[in-house]
């Protein structure tokens, strides 16, 4: 009787001693973050995801990805003093890359926070403060802001009149 008694409590001691850590130490998946290097919000039914910023001279392009949980809305996004607004249906749509960006040429300082504002509709802002890296940073050349293709003016045709 003995034998099993001090067996029971040997199972008992072993199962709180292995079981212990999870009494003392939180679990991460508790807690909602941003593993990325950019920084997450919400705006009416509007999540924005991973947003970061991507700086090359005087241009920026805002590297994000939008999930709309609903109906087609509009987005408008403020860096600095620049307003952009954006038409989202619903789903995810990601900017970033060369044929989608939000460019902007707000001038920003490499290694910063900048506060980017986002609101949907008649939802409450969000006001994040994005990361801002440069083109030369590791992960983040093929963000780069492109210049917007200036047109070329038509040439125009004047009509002289017959003599």
């Amino acid at each position: 009787m003995k034998s099993r008694l001090a067996a029971v409590a040997a199972a008992l001691v072993a199962t709180a001693t292995l079981a212990g850590c999870n009494f003392t130490t939180p679990q991460a998946t508790q807690y909602q973050y941003d593993a990325a290097d950019g920084v997450s919000g919400a705006t009416g039914p509007v999540d924005i995801r991973n947003a970061v910023l991507v700086a090359d001279d005087d241009l920026s392009s805002l590297a994000v990805t939008f999930v709309n949980s609903g109906p087609a809305t509009t987005l408008v996004v403020t860096v600095g003093t620049e307003e952009q607004e954006i038409d989202l249906d619903e789903g995810v749509t990601a900017f970033g890359f060369p044929e989608q960006q939000l460019v902007f040429t707000s001038p920003l300082t490499v290694g910063s926070l900048e506060d980017v504002v986002f609101s949907a509709d008649a939802a409450e802002r969000a006001a994040l403060s994005v990361p801002v890296f440069s083109i030369e940073t590791a992960n983040w050349s093929s963000y780069g802001p492109v210049a917007p293709e200036e047109s070329e003016p038509e040439p125009s045709v004047v009509e002289t009149p017959a003599p």
